[in-house]
């Protein structure tokens, strides 16, 4: 009785499901340890030969040995006559990497039985090179998903030096150097001669800058890469530099006389030339790059983010603007038919306030809301707080004088919700897009270094060896359960009070930091690393907590958590049944072995 749930058929594929994992999970071990391709399928001699060479220093490892042992390797495979395995693992482009899977998965047990004895000592130095785990390997296989850049891109981030540096620095004086001189030569001796050579000689460093860049980076990198549009208008502005002063020493050389006036033309049209210097300051973006004017490049980043934000606020306004300029029309325009303007003249003219055929508030409501559009200039006027006339003025005590108690509510009310409603309104929607936009910004440039790969696997490199410097120094105050990990060339095994120990060092908080994980309490973190509660952490569990433990929170954790789970019940599930399964033909005697 199954519970109306039949037997799982026990023939040989259910059985081997366990080898078929492993065998996936080492192949792909061996790409990551010869770096091939995620669908490489041989290893070539060159690099099999540099591999086995670092992780078999005591035998010179050379490309004849390593084909003889996989040849025997090869022979034995035919000799077992196993169906699974077809044609054969050498070829002219190296050895196929199932040859090397079959070294090490349990799978290839009947081959390695019909290797001859002469060749135990050599197969078993090759899968003791390919079993042991080193530290740089195990942060590889830790940091393959993370954000891989392009290898230009990378050099350029990683791979400044000293020259190129200084270079920078150079070009960022020059450019400040001409932006200022270039303004100082507009009022002073414009035609000095120190005024062309200053030029010429930051002219010549944005050309140094730009022969700098081509013979560094290449043709292709430069225009076609990410910052190609950068490239392109800094070309631009150093070839448009190198024009105006050509043309200007070929001004200065003519000199006066006959030709001299057909160069005065030419000359003339250098004012153009001289306009695009300008541009050079679009050069100083360079410096927001750095950290001392990180609030300056916020405000101009925040700026160019809100202006989405800020058309909307225009429309928002313009409308508010118009109903109100029509509402103020209506009110204090004048009535059709009207016409005091001509002859009363304009209210600031007017002296005699008691003249009931020219009353004053009457003409400035004609002056000033008479149309549509001059009674929404004026509204945005009194938005300001502007109301004053030509001559100074109020219009707001010449309507308040004129029209009473109602012109008076009905303007305070207006300026209530303009200046309480719509301008904080204004306010917050522009503020809010600002810095959600900058926060947003914020965290993309944060992830962009912090999950790129080789910031991660410099950064996991760094506290590797910080946490095994550190175990090695304080190591013998702790008592150890074993010695360090014996699977791992130059792997570590902590203890959790060691553990505690190591996280409360300065180096690795800094570390951990950059990495983004925040600590706060080292000594409750020790489960995290430790998985399978043996009470150590070794290397590669120390890795992949870091991993996991990156960043903050997110939906797929918690979604992860509960797959893992049901996975794990079925499989439990179906561990129950099978042994419910085999104790049923055990005590029927069909046991299945």
């Amino acid at each position: 009785g199954g519970g109306g749930r039949p037997p799982p058929r026990l023939d040989r594929q259910t059985f081997n499901m366990v080898d078929i994992k492993l065998d996936i999970k080492i192949r792909r071990r061996l790409r990551c340890i010869f770096q091939l391709q995620n669908h490489a399928t041989v290893v070539p001699f060159d690099t099999l030969s540099s591999s086995l060479g670092l992780r078999l220093p005591s035998r010179t490892v050379t490309q004849p040995w390593i084909i003889n042992v996989m040849r025997v390797l090869d022979q034995a495979r035919a000799d077992a006559d196993i169906p699974e395995y077809n044609g054969s693992w050498l070829s002219n482009e190296g050895i196929a990497l199932e040859a090397f899977v079959t070294l090490l998965s349990p799978s290839g047990r009947d081959i390695l039985h019909e290797v001859p004895p002469e060749y135990d000592d050599d197969l078993a130095e090759v899968i003791h090179a390919l079993s042991i785990v080193t530290v740089d390997e195990v942060v590889e296989e830790a940091t393959k998903g993370a954000n891989s850049s392009s290898s230009a891109l990378e050099m350029m981030r990683a791979g400044k030096d000293k020259y190129e540096i200084t270079l920078n620095m150079a070009v960022i004086f020059c450019v400040i150097v001409n932006v200022a001189a270039m303004g100082l030569s507009i009022d002073n001796s414009p035609d000095h001669y120190l005024w062309l050579v200053l030029e010429s000689c930051c002219c010549a460093v944005f050309v140094f800058e730009a022969c700098f860049k081509l013979q560094r980076w290449g043709y292709k990198e430069v225009f076609c890469g990410q910052a190609m549009y950068w490239n392109i208008c800094d070309f631009f502005i150093t070839f448009t530099s190198l024009c105006e002063l050509a043309l200007s020493l070929y001004a200065r050389g003519t000199g006066d006389g006959g030709a001299g006036n057909k160069v005065t033309d030419a000359a003339r049209s250098a004012v153009l030339l001289r306009a695009l210097r300008v541009a050079r300051v679009v050069r100083l973006m360079k410096l927001l790059h750095s950290p001392l004017l990180r609030d300056l490049a916020n405000m101009l980043v925040g700026f160019v983010i809100g202006i989405p934000a800020l058309v909307w606020v225009v429309a928002l306004f313009a409308s508010v603007l118009y109903l109100l300029g029509l509402i103020f029309r209506l009110m204090l325009g004048p009535a059709p038919g009207q016409n005091l303007l001509e002859p009363c003249g304009p209210g600031d003219d007017r002296h005699d306030l008691l003249d009931n055929e020219c009353k004053l508030h009457f003409i400035y409501g004609e002056e000033f809301f008479g149309t549509v559009s001059g009674s929404m200039f004026t509204v945005f006027r009194f938005m300001l707080g502007d109301y004053s006339t030509q001559a100074g003025k109020s219009l707001i005590v010449a309507f308040s004088n004129g029209y009473g108690m109602p012109f008076d509510v009905v303007f305070v009310i207006f300026m209530v919700i303009v200046i309480f409603g719509l301008f904080n309104i204004i306010t917050a929607i522009f503020v809010d897009s600002t810095i959600s936009g900058l926060k947003h910004n914020d965290i993309k440039r944060k992830y962009a270094r912090q999950y790129e790969k080789q910031f991660v696997k410099a950064k996991l490199e760094q506290l590797m060896q910080r946490v095994q410097e550190l175990h090695e120094e304080r190591g013998h105050n702790y008592k150890r359960t074993q010695e360090d990990d014996p699977e791992m060339e130059g792997g570590f095994c902590i203890v959790e009070d060691e553990f505690t120990d190591i996280m409360d060092d300065a180096v690795v908080k800094e570390i951990m930091e950059d990495l983004d994980i925040q600590m706060f309490n080292p000594a409750g973190m020790f489960d995290s690393f430790d998985p399978d509660c043996d009470g150590k952490v070794t290397t590669t569990e120390f890795v992949h907590a870091i991993i996991k433990l990156r960043g903050d929170p997110q939906k797929n954790d918690i979604i992860a958590c509960f797959v893992a789970l049901r996975s794990l019940q079925a499989k439990f599930d179906n561990l129950s049944l099978f042994i419910k399964t085999q104790f049923e033909r055990k005590s029927n005697g069909s046991y299945y072995g």
